[in-house]
């Protein structure tokens, strides 16, 4: 299997595209890290990823988007592994959709807080963590809104997916030199679940499971590119 052996942290598994993703890894022999924010969640996404054995899945609780929860989720995952193998950073959840001339302050701030600064503090704190070899990775998942705006009222996905794109550029910069690899997954689609029939934000739009996306984060994973942007534009 592509990741046997390999120890994997994959933030947002409760979420549509993480919970794909941490599937995925699974599947491929990883040992996977999905940290939870809410207690009430473990039994949930246990069931959802199939109940693999409790020492293929770990879910620690953590509050991973604050400063103080990311230095908590790397200790925890230092003292449990020493180092991990691969990070997928899939961390941000939905926002007002708002035209730019409506965004209040607190819509914004709220946005760069939880797009943004959750994906900053966690690359602080995980990408320590990662073993220093080649087949190692960071990947950020994104989507395309910061590229182009495709829809008026999505004034803060596409500010905070531009924040983000800079966010990646920075940590590539910084493990240049470093064997461990860093790469965008941009997405252009509306992801859904494989179980469900369309994305409950979005009711009556197309939308693609997240198996797709899963299957291409186990592909950059498994594979030797760095310093790239690998977008999975399905529309």
């Amino acid at each position: 299997m592509a990741l046997e052996s390999q120890v994997a942290i994959v933030t947002g598994a409760t979420g549509i595209v993480g919970e794909g993703i941490a599937r995925a890894f699974l599947q491929a022999g990883a040992t996977v890290v999905a940290p939870i924010r809410s207690a009430g969640k473990e039994a949930a996404l246990r069931e959802a990823l199939g109940s693999p054995p409790a020492e293929r899945l770990h879910c620690p609780l953590d509050e991973y988007t604050t400063a103080e929860g990311a230095k908590a989720l790397a200790r925890w995952a230092a003292l449990k592994f020493g180092a991990v193998d691969h990070i997928v950073a899939c961390t941000g959840g939905m926002v007002p959709m708002a035209v730019l001339s409506a965004v209040t302050p607190s819509d914004f701030n709220a946005a760069m807080h939880d797009r943004v600064l959750g994906q900053v503090v966690l690359a602080q704190a995980l990408a320590p963590l990662l073993r220093e070899a080649q087949r190692s990775s960071y990947t950020v998942i994104t989507g395309r809104l910061g590229v182009r705006c495709t829809m008026a009222d999505g004034a803060l996905f596409a500010i905070a997916n531009a924040a983000v794109y800079g966010m990646v550029q920075a940590l590539q910069a910084q493990l240049r030199e470093k064997p461990q690899r860093v790469n965008e997954l941009r997405i252009g689609a509306i992801v859904r679940r494989d179980s469900e029939a369309e994305h409950p934000h979005f009711p009556g739009k197309k939308s693609h499971p997240a198996s797709l996306v899963a299957a291409e984060a186990l592909r950059i994973a498994a594979g030797q590119q760095a310093d790239d942007i690998v977008r999975l534009y399905l529309d």
